[in-house]
């Protein structure tokens, strides 16, 4: 057994689980940011009614709960904050597959970009999920 094989598995595993991370967080982002995407669908959706209410309300119509106008919002700030956790969240493993820290615990053998740019096709190809394992000479050469 290699003396460093227990370091390189833990590199392996902490790539390993970095790209678990991008991959789902690609996948979160896919709701907000494709025009099919289930929470642009919900932020239009709360839109409309908002803008249903106030143009009642202002007509003189209805009166609308003020409750009801919170609840709305508070729904669109979350939603909106959860959209900003998701973004920074990808910036920064983007982050890491470009440090010298990732070329470290590849040893040299993966580019970062080119395995970031792997994730998002992947990712888009309508993969649910990413169980970690690479074809052999994909990454490592």
């Amino acid at each position: 057994m290699d003396v460093y094989e227990p370091y390189k598995l833990i590199a392996n595993a902490v790539i390993t689980n970095a790209c678990k991370d991008y991959f789902g967080t690609l996948r979160k982002l896919r709701d907000y940011e494709d025009s099919d995407g289930k929470k642009l669908a919900e932020l239009r959706k709360i839109n409309d009614a908002i803008e249903t209410a106030y143009a009642n309300d202002m007509s003189g119509k209805t009166d609308t709960d003020f409750e009801w106008y919170q609840k709305q919002f508070r729904k669109v700030g979350k939603l909106v904050n959860r959209y900003h956790d998701l973004v920074t969240e990808r910036q920064e493993l983007e982050k890491f597959f470009q440090s010298e820290w990732f070329m470290l615990l590849a040893r040299g053998g993966v580019d970062g970009k080119r395995l970031m740019n792997y994730m998002k096709e992947y990712e888009q190809s309508g993969a649910k999920t990413f169980n970690g394992k690479y074809e052999k000479g994909d990454y490592y050469s």
